[in-house]
């Protein structure tokens, strides 16, 4: 049991004035999140999820959306991005900036984009508390190579996250490795 804790996921964010910071903690429990926090105190966003008791947003039920097609879906992704490797995304998805992964991750669990996803390599305290969030607003969350994410273990990181729907994170993670390959 371990409580991984992120005081201020997207830093850079909230020194530049820019709203897109969040608050992350996660409980831990034999390396899967039980029980999950992502605020964001300039937006007034609390989104909260229990593991079995789903995801809300400010006290409102959440879920992922519904979309089954890559092709249009609002991709939600950090502002400083390596840009070479998501032109295949560019090409087929609109892209959204937004900083935090944390936050990323819980806007999916709400419905607010369709996935997020990043080619680098992220700690667990970036993503615990997300990923718990997603899961229980319907969707799925892996590592890059579609692996299932586990906490607590070492190394505490992770190569990618993909998010979204159950159906969407398979695509979305076959063109993140697609893109891996072709560096």
């Amino acid at each position: 049991r371990v409580w991984v804790v992120d005081p201020i996921d997207g830093t850079k964010e909230f020194i530049e004035g820019v709203p897109q910071f969040a608050i992350s903690i996660g409980f831990v429990v034999d390396g899967r999140p039980k029980v999950s926090v992502v605020f964001n105190p300039a937006k007034e966003r609390f989104y909260k999820a229990a593991a079995g008791e789903g995801a809300f947003l400010n006290n409102l039920p959440i879920r992922v959306t519904a979309r089954a097609e890559i092709n249009g879906a609002k991709l939600l992704v950090s502002r400083s991005e390596p840009q070479k490797r998501f032109q295949v995304f560019v090409d087929r998805c609109a892209i959204r900036p937004v900083g935090s992964i944390a936050y990323r991750l819980a806007k999916v669990a709400g419905g607010d984009g369709d996935g997020t996803l990043t080619f680098r390599t992220i700690y667990e305290w970036d993503i615990c508390a997300g990923v718990l969030m997603v899961e229980e607003a319907g969707g799925k969350a892996v590592d890059g190579d579609g692996n299932a994410l586990m906490f607590n273990r070492q190394p505490a990181k992770h190569k990618g996250v993909v998010a979204a729907n159950a159906g969407l994170t398979g695509e979305l993670q076959e063109l993140w490795a697609a893109a891996v390959a072709a560096r």
